[in-house]
């Protein structure tokens, strides 16, 4: 059969045809009864093979299954034309992609073959539109989608990619105004109040930074980023009132806690960084564990309770890498460790903020007391382990 055949047929592909026009339109495989009117319908169907998997595009099948073949698809200008029209489409996808044409004949009707490799890189556009492959349809990528594809190849290929390195760079951007955000929720008038608005002033202006640098990939972080700033915005130009803060203060610190919560369920959990992270972060922990231990071991000592400044500000440091970690989420366990661990956090935090009066020691002794009962809680959360996988971590 195959030396019956004309010198521009495949042979492979014309013994294969049959057989693939009956099996009908699987992720691999895609169905069309004629060259489309417009050039943008075979351009995403090229972008989303490209982004998931290889496949192969037939002109001349319709969607049942049946091989019509192409009008004149024995004539060389007509398979001319075809070629030459392809090659203007594929120049509608990126980044760049090269597809293979080749023919094949079944009883005297012709039908064209486009062969799509599978991309070397985690994302390919048609008409600026991500596409991917879900079944038997080309599917315009959502935001999450983007940010999977874009994280897993990063991983795969050992390399960070501009989106992934812009999530890096912001994952502890916002772990630090969850803490900015958290303190201002909790506490009211007070001597570090004018710190509070500073550090939310100084966050907005990082926020609107990140906006106008989101990678296209990303484009969808670029209201919520902004939307942050403005919020974080009226927090910094608060003023303290005695009846505690006003409507509007309220209802930015909402805003922020809510935004912080959807982008980082959406963008930064726990799954989007790879092991690397995840045992850095838990390293942190043991760190700061061990440092929390030395502290209790320097107030034993210190029998005058002089010490007590010192291990206030030093207690409020060891919560603020902590609350870091459990914000991040990365290899600190499930919802239930995170959040064990953020509560251990929040209580260090509240030690810088506890008075001393003249009462015979009784506030000193609270102020101790506070830093053993975090030491205490933060061992028996390394000793239960980060129910992620990592097992626990002995000091």
């Amino acid at each position: 059969m195959d030396t019956e055949l004309p010198s521009w047929a495949d042979a492979e592909l014309t013994r294969e045809l049959p057989h693939l026009a009956a099996a009908s339109e699987t992720q691999t495989v895609e169905f069309k009864r004629e060259f489309p009117k417009h050039a943008g319908d075979l351009a995403k169907e090229i972008a989303a093979f490209a982004t998931s998997n290889a496949g192969m595009i037939l002109l001349g099948v319709e969607d049942s299954g049946e091989i019509i073949g192409i009008p004149e698809g024995a004539q060389d200008v007509v398979r001319r034309g075809i070629r030459e029209r392809l090659e203007g489409i594929f120049n509608l996808v990126r980044p760049t992609i090269t597809p293979g044409i080749r023919f094949a004949v079944f009883e005297d009707k012709v039908v064209a073959a486009i062969t799509v490799p599978k991309g070397a890189q985690p994302i390919y556009y048609a008409s600026s539109i991500p596409y991917h492959r879900l079944l038997t349809a080309a599917r315009p990528m959502a935001p999450d989608d983007v940010i999977e594809a874009v994280l897993s190849w990063s991983t795969a290929h050992g390399q960070a990619s501009p989106e992934a390195e812009f999530l890096g760079g912001l994952a502890p951007f916002w772990a630090q105004v969850d803490l900015t955000v958290s303190e201002r929720k909790l506490r009211q008038l007070n001597p570090w109040a004018e710190n509070v608005r500073w550090t939310a002033g100084h966050q907005a202006d990082l926020a609107r930074r990140f906006a106008a640098s989101v990678p296209h990939e990303l484009e969808a972080l670029a209201e919520p980023l902004d939307k942050l700033a403005l919020a974080l915005e009226v927090i910094a130009q608060e003023r303290p009132m005695l009846s505690g803060p006003s409507l509007e203060v309220l209802g930015a610190i909402q805003d922020a806690e809510q935004i912080v919560e959807r982008v980082r369920a959406k963008y930064l959990g726990p799954g989007r960084f790879n092991a690397k992270v995840a045992a850095d972060q838990r390293a942190v922990v043991v760190s700061e564990a061990k440092l929390l231990s030395r502290l209790i071991e320097r107030i034993e000592a210190d029998s005058s309770g002089s010490i007590y400044q010192a291990a206030q500000t030093e207690a409020s440091q060891r919560g603020e890498a902590l609350f870091y970690v459990a914000s991040i989420g990365a290899g600190a366990g499930d919802a239930a460790a995170r959040a064990e661990l953020r509560e251990i956090a929040v209580a260090l935090r509240a030690i810088e903020k506890m008075s001393v009066y003249m009462d015979g020691g009784k506030s000193l002794l609270k102020i101790f007391d506070a830093v053993r009962d975090a030491d205490r809680r933060l061992k028996q959360w390394l000793r239960l382990g980060r129910r992620d996988g990592a097992g626990g971590a002995a000091l």
